[in-house]
């Protein structure tokens, strides 16, 4: 009889208590998730809080400050420390390479309850920050940018947010930091800059279209500085029948952007781009054209002597199926550490050109 007398008081002081409490709090994550609750402590990096989720029942709960879009508290009872973020670097990964310049985008860390834009990189993601708002710009685990999402918080200047919509694509990782820096400055000072074409260039932020043909001869009057990074990935496909992998193939994905000055250029089959920017420079050059021959013979060759070999083999008087194995062997060659000569290429180009340029 004492057991169930305790369990009844039990129960009724906790239905009392769930009625005292007044859960008028509102907390709204990143993702859009609003909830209601009691927040009763707000450190550097945590809110702790309690909500009903059901009647009767209180449950105790925190959210990571970095998850938090917005918090308020009517009461106002609550000490709010300020909120810190870790500092985070940006690690290279194996695949890539750089000479003299990474893309990632990270020219600021940390709170930002300004008109400015800020970029800030944390694990998996970067965000741009504005009046202490997030815009998740990165797709999870890569270096792609969300291009809807990021040109989201330039859209109270049409002109920019228009020009931006037209040239960002998800690797021109070059456009989206001076994008960010013409923003900035074109806040900073009232919004008095004429933007146009010319306006846009002194940042680097040039269009699509120069994007793709490399500096123009205007550009190339005046030498500058050329910084460039190097990336390259094995690629997997898969093959499917009826839902069942038959096959799978593995290549390599190289690529190579550089920036003339502070504008930022694809290098352009063969380096075309990339020999147009070292005009002159007859040392720098002999790098591009040992990259090309390099490139012929690594593409022609093993195919040619592998024909060669097939067709002399089948001359024979007594021809064999061994006669296939040198010439697989041969065609082999030309996926043997493929990206060893165009890196040294490169990069002694790059080096050569910039060494000479003082």
């Amino acid at each position: 009889m004492k057991n169930i007398i305790l369990i009844l008081i039990l129960c009724l002081s906790q239905q009392l208590k769930s009625q005292s409490q007044v859960f008028n709090d509102t907390i709204i994550s990143n993702d859009a998730d609003t909830i209601i609750c009691k927040i009763g402590l707000v450190n550097n990096f945590n809110i702790f809080y309690q909500f009903n989720p059901k009647k009767n029942k209180i449950v105790s709960s925190h959210i990571e400050r970095s998850k938090v879009r917005y918090f308020s508290m009517p009461e106002k009872n609550v000490t709010v420390l300020e909120q810190e973020t870790y500092k985070k670097e940006i690690k290279k990964t194996k695949d890539t390479k750089s000479n003299g310049l990474n893309f990632s985008i990270n020219p600021y860390i940390g709170k930002n309850n300004t008109d400015t834009i800020l970029a800030e990189y944390r694990t998996k993601y970067t965000y741009l920050i504005k009046n202490n708002q997030e815009f998740q710009v990165t797709w999870p685990r890569s270096r792609a940018i969300k291009k809807k999402a990021f040109i989201e918080p330039f859209d109270d200047v049409p002109e920019l947010h228009k020009y931006a919509q037209i040239n960002l694509s998800h690797y021109r990782y070059g456009f989206a930091k001076s994008l960010i820096s013409c923003y900035n400055d074109y806040i900073k000072t009232g919004k008095t800059k004429k933007l146009n074409q010319k306006y846009y260039n002194t940042f680097g932020m040039i269009s699509k279209k120069e994007f793709r043909r490399g500096p123009s001869e205007e550009m190339l009057k005046i030498k500058k500085p050329i910084k460039g990074e190097i990336r390259s990935f094995s690629v997997t496909t898969n093959h499917y029948t009826n839902s069942n992998l038959t096959s799978s193939t593995t290549g390599e994905n190289y690529r190579l952007k550089f920036t003339y000055g502070n504008a930022e250029y694809k290098s352009g089959f063969l380096l075309s781009n990339l020999k147009k920017s070292m005009v002159g420079d007859k040392e720098a050059l002999k790098h591009i054209k040992k990259y090309r021959r390099n490139w012929a013979a690594r593409t022609f060759g093993p195919v040619i002597a592998a024909t060669a070999i097939v067709v002399v083999g089948l001359k024979l008087t007594e021809p064999s199926p061994l006669v296939f194995i040198p010439a697989v062997l041969v065609i082999n060659w030309m996926f043997i550490f493929p990206q060893k000569y165009k890196t040294k290429n490169i990069t002694n180009a790059i080096n050569t050109y910039n060494q000479n340029l003082k």
